[in-house]
């Protein structure tokens, strides 16, 4: 192995660690309404980084998160072969930045 066992355990505790709070922001991030007639209505309120995009067709909402995901591969394998370290560094720090605004803007953390 490549870590011994208290590391591993630290690790895997970490890590159920961060998926509890994770789900738990998106307990208080969705608001699910049931109505009188029994139709259920999910609500996604606005983030700071805007509105929830609007879906038309629900049976092909996958595949914008597919060619999403198929273009931030392409950037990433972009960035390997020219030996662009700096920016791959940016990028990550811009990301982790914008998932904590959303974090701290569901719980209303810095506003």
């Amino acid at each position: 192995m490549k870590h011994d066992l208290r590391v591993t355990l630290v690790l895997v505790g970490l890590f159920l660690a961060v998926q509890l709070i994770g789900l738990g922001t998106v307990n208080s991030y969705i608001k699910v309404e049931k109505d009188i007639n029994g139709t259920i209505t999910i609500e996604h309120p606005d983030t700071v980084i805007g509105p929830q995009p609007e879906i038309e067709r629900k049976e092909f909402s996958f595949i914008p998160v597919v060619i999403a995901i198929l273009v931030g591969t392409a950037l990433v394998f972009l960035l390997i072969r020219f030996r662009l370290q700096r920016v791959w560094k940016y990028w990550f720090l811009f990301a982790v930045w914008i998932t904590m605004s959303v974090f701290f803007g569901v719980y209303n953390i810095l506003q």
